[in-house]
């Protein structure tokens, strides 16, 4: 097969596929990884950016979590999707960043919140409740696995909402739920996200 045929190829793999490939290729192939990349690098790259509010500082930061991934997606295990890992190591990345440029924690305790938009706000927020204390390690296994117990709907809501950062509008498109509909299930979602999360913290503090 030519190269050319063999890239379109990957292209169209579905991506539990391309992850395997890359489990058993890297890192003296990197044909599949480049194609994740791809996918990934302007959802990494905007998260980023709504997060350290500098273009400069989100190139290096997304730059940054690609390569983690690399070094790590032989031991990806899948217990989450492939995108919520990714949405992890993108925000916990950005968190590190921010706390060595302020040289403390949880810079958006002092942000004029007002300039933050609804989504943005709710996300950091979110991690503020969850994280106090945590390694980064243990706050992104503790993610991964409270995603992992949401049911489907609610986990691929909270996703997209702050993750992939879609309207509400969007959602409530692509799903075929009513706008109202949609608006309940993320509250709803998030604070069942909030809750089982600081259960988790409780049990593993005993």
């Amino acid at each position: 097969m030519s190269e050319a045929k063999q890239n379109l190829f990957l292209k169209d793999q579905d991506e539990c596929l391309l992850v395997e490939r890359c489990k058993r290729e890297l890192p003296y192939h990197t044909e599949a990884f480049e194609i994740l990349v791809r996918r990934y690098e302007k959802r990494v790259f905007q998260k980023a950016l709504s997060m350290l509010k500098n273009r400069q500082d989100a190139e290096d930061a997304a730059q940054e979590v690609f390569v983690k991934i690399f070094k790590a997606l032989p031991k990806f295990e899948g217990k989450s999707s492939f995108s919520t890992w990714v949405y992890a190591i993108t925000v916990n990345t950005c968190l590190h960043q921010i706390e060595k440029r302020e040289r403390r924690p949880w810079w958006w305790l002092t942000a004029d919140l007002d300039e933050l938009n609804e989504a943005q706000q709710a996300d950091e927020q979110l991690f503020l409740l969850v994280s106090g204390g945590l390694e980064r390690e243990d706050l992104r296994r503790q993610i991964d696995e409270t995603l992992a117990k949401l049911e489907p709907l609610e986990r691929e809501i909270l996703i997209e909402r702050f993750w992939e950062e879609k309207t509400l509008q969007e959602i409530a498109r692509n799903k075929g739920l009513k706008l109202s509909a949609v608006k309940m299930r993320v509250k709803r979602a998030r604070e069942k996200f909030i809750q089982q999360i600081m259960r988790t913290q409780r049990e593993e503090r005993i």
